[in-house]
């Protein structure tokens, strides 16, 4: 992907893209009216005061979770989780966003085998969606081609016997 277009690489790690993208990412998925919304916006797994005591507020909000992943990989990783989330954007209903955030927000905050886990999982996600929407695309091409196919040919049938053998 970066072979193709090299200045993609720089754009993903600039990390003012990355938080507009992430707020974006926010915004859909809790269908938002602004980016400001967005940044302030908790997560929907309720909290008990035990646990709330427990993990700071600002890991509750989504947009902050995706921060912290995203200060926690390397510069290819931080590549990674641009693009993911890009592709989350484009190609994944707002209520799967909700939950995939939700699954983030439970796991970033805890230990660094969590945190690995909730980046591989939200690099799966984003590529089984940007894969489920192109086989959806190429499954109604193929459609249209055979039903135009199947019209073709009965249109030839048609022609054929018109001119030939029913003139």
């Amino acid at each position: 992907i970066f072979d193709k277009e090299p200045s993609m690489r720089q754009q993903l790690l600039d990390s003012d893209k990355f938080d507009e993208l992430a707020a974006k990412l926010v915004q859909r998925a809790y269908r938002l009216d602004t980016l400001e919304a967005a940044r302030a916006q908790l997560s929907v797994v309720p909290q008990d005061e035990e646990n709330f005591v427990r993990l700071p507020p600002s890991t509750q909000r989504p947009f902050n979770t995706l921060q912290d992943l995203r200060e926690t990989v390397t510069d290819s990783g931080k590549r990674q989780l641009s693009l993911a989330l890009s592709m989350l954007l484009e190609h994944e209903h707002p209520d799967g966003l909700v939950a995939k955030l939700s699954e983030l927000t439970d796991r970033v905050p805890r230990c660094n085998s969590a945190k690995k886990q909730a980046f591989g999982m939200i690099l799966k996600h984003a590529f089984r969606c940007r894969d489920r929407t192109e086989n959806r695309e190429v499954a109604a091409r193929e459609h249209v081609r055979r039903c135009f196919e199947d019209f073709l040919d009965d249109h030839k049938e048609r022609a054929f016997s018109s001119a030939l053998t029913e003139p």
